[in-house]
C-alpha cells in the first residue's frame, strides 16, 4: 500500500490497539471529523499492518518503536462530533433521492460507537509516518498541518449546523454533486472502514446498517418513500 494512514482506537490497561480504518495518501473528510481538537502524541507508533479493508476490526500487534508522528483525540468527544454532524444530515434535501448517503453516515456512526463502547477510556489516532513521506515538511510540521486541517474542517461543518445552512454544510463535505456516489464516498471516507458493512470502497448500501438504531433506520425508509 503507497503511503498508508492508519486509522486505530489505542489500547488502555495494557490492551493492544485496534485497527479502525486504513487510507491510502490522504487524511479522509470523516478522519478529520474524528480527530478535531486532538494533539500530537508522544511515544512509539503501533506496529501498522497492511490488513484487508473488508476484514472486521481487530487487535494488531505491539509497538515496534519507531517513534513516528501521530494524531490522537477523545474518542467520546470523536463520537458526539460525528453524531451532530449525523443528525444534520438526517434533514438534507439529498436523502430524498440518496437514502445510501444516509444509511453509510449512521452506519459509521453505529459502527464506530459500538468499537468505542467495547473499549471505554480510548482515543482515535493515526499514524502519519508514511504519509509525511508525500509532503516537503517535517515530520513535527506536518502532524501540526494535519491538526490544523482537522479543526478548520470541523469549525466550517460547526458553523454550518449552527446555523442549519444545508449548502454549507455540503460545501464542506465535497457534497456538490451527490449523485456521483461512489468517488465522493471513497473521498470522504466510509471505504476506509474495516465493517464489513463498507466493502467494496462502497458500492452503496442498499439497507441500514444492522447496528443502526430502529428509529434512526424508519426515517431513512420514510425519506426514502418519501412522495
Amino acid at each position: 500500500m503507497d503511503n498508508p494512514a492508519f486509522l486505530y482506537l489505542t489500547g488502555v490497561g495494557g490492551q493492544a490497539p485496534m485497527l479502525i480504518a486504513q487510507a491510502r495518501g490522504k487524511l479522509p473528510l470523516l478522519w478529520q471529523i474524528l480527530l478535531a481538537g486532538g494533539a500530537p502524541a508522544a511515544g512509539s507508533d503501533p506496529a501498522s499492518p497492511v490488513i484487508d479493508a473488508v476484514a472486521a476490526p481487530a487487535p494488531i500487534a505491539a509497538t515496534h518503536g519507531n517513534d513516528a508522528p501521530r494524531l490522537t483525540s477523545n474518542a467520546d468527544a470523536a463520537l458526539l462530533r460525528l453524531r451532530c454532524v449525523v443528525d444534520f444530515i438526517a434533514s438534507h434535501p439529498a436523502l430524498r433521492t440518496r437514502p445510501s448517503l444516509g444509511w453509510a453516515f449512521d452506519g459509521a456512526l453505529a459502527s464506530l460507537r459500538e468499537a468505542v463502547a467495547a473499549q471505554p477510556g480510548r482515543s482515535f489516532s493515526v499514524g502519519l509516518e508514511a504519509l509525511s513521506w508525500i509532503s516537503d515538511a517535517t515530520p513535527a510540521t506536518f502532524i501540526e498541518e494535519c491538526r490544523a486541517d482537522c479543526n478548520a474542517r470541523w469549525r466550517m461543518l460547526a458553523e454550518a449546523i449552527s446555523a442549519r445552512d444545508h449548502m454549507a454544510l455540503s460545501r464542506a463535505l465535497y457534497l456538490d454533486d451527490p449523485d456521483d456516489w461512489r468517488y465522493w464516498a471513497d473521498s470522504f471516507g466510509f471505504s476506509t472502514l474495516a465493517d464489513p458493512y463498507f466493502h467494496g470502497h462502497i458500492t452503496q448500501p442498499d439497507a441500514p446498517h444492522p447496528l443502526a438504531p430502529l428509529p434512526r433506520r424508519s426515517s431513512w425508509w420514510r425519506w426514502f418513500n418519501a412522495d
